[in-house]
């Protein structure tokens, strides 16, 4: 579970992210949770949980001090049939995956961008004002021949 100032944290370091970076940052924090499984080298079986009953008998990553604890590997689980129950994704995770899945925009970029979209924006009000000016409001081109009905065709024989 975050706390509030984990979601501060993420907040200040995904600042000007796009969604995609921050979709690519959960990937890795996913990713980074999985490696995690595979690395670990104890696990004990799920019990019974009235809130989630599809976990109970699947095994999950825990240290060896814990009750239940078997020494054995993701590869091992596996390749007996049983399933593997992932931990929730950690803070911990969503840091190394802010490490890892890295901004795609660059801040210096963004003026230039701005500028762009003006350009653009007064380019398409100018078009605007110099229609209205001279009275005629064009109309958008239509191709005539697919609006009209089709010419029937007709056997010359």
């Amino acid at each position: 579970m975050l706390s509030a100032s984990d979601y501060h944290f993420l907040a200040e370091v995904t600042d000007q992210y796009s969604p995609c970076d921050i979709t690519n940052i959960v990937s890795a924090a996913k990713n980074e949770r999985w490696s995690r499984t595979k690395r670990a080298k104890y696990f004990k079986q799920c019990p019974r949980i009235e809130s989630n009953p599809d976990i109970e008998g699947k095994y999950m990553p825990c240290r060896k001090e814990e009750e239940g604890a078997t020494r054995i590997t993701a590869e091992e689980i596996e390749e007996l049939g049983g399933n593997i129950f992932l931990p929730p994704i950690t803070m911990k995770d969503l840091e190394r995956g802010t490490w890892i899945a890295k901004r795609t925009g660059d801040p210096k970029d963004l003026p230039k961008l701005k500028e762009f979209a003006n350009t653009i924006g007064q380019t398409i009000h100018e078009e605007d004002e110099a229609d209205s000016e001279d009275g005629s409001e064009s109309e958008p081109e239509s191709d005539s021949e697919e609006e009209s009905e089709p010419e029937s065709e007709t056997d010359e024989g």
